[in-house]
């Protein structure tokens, strides 16, 4: 078998009509895997890693991260969460009220 160089590819691909061009790409693109993710292989291999136990004993993460100089209450966080997650329809409110 004779090497053939990437420029002399290029030439000869040039030569081939747009029809052809694609089917050339088509088949040097590698073939796709036959795995289709669905929801129902998720659930059940969330449900084996249930029985398997993987998520017993996890170390929790909660306040890991947490800047000590901010000292709130769980109450006080979710009050600002609700604050934060309603504050866009006062926004809206306040627009309406400009005209």
């Amino acid at each position: 078998m004779s090497a053939v160089s990437l420029d002399q590819v290029v030439y000869l691909a040039n030569q081939l009509s747009p029809a052809e061009r694609q089917l050339l790409i088509q088949r040097l693109q590698p073939a796709p895997p036959d795995v289709y993710v669905t929801r129902h292989l998720l659930l059940a291999e969330l449900e084996q890693l249930r029985a398997d136990g993987a998520f017993e004993h996890v170390e929790s993460l909660r306040n890991r991260y947490a800047d000590p100089e901010l000292a709130l209450t769980d109450a006080e966080l979710r009050a600002s969460i609700d604050e934060f997650s309603n504050a866009w329809e006062q926004d809206i409110d306040g627009l309406a009220g400009d005209d």
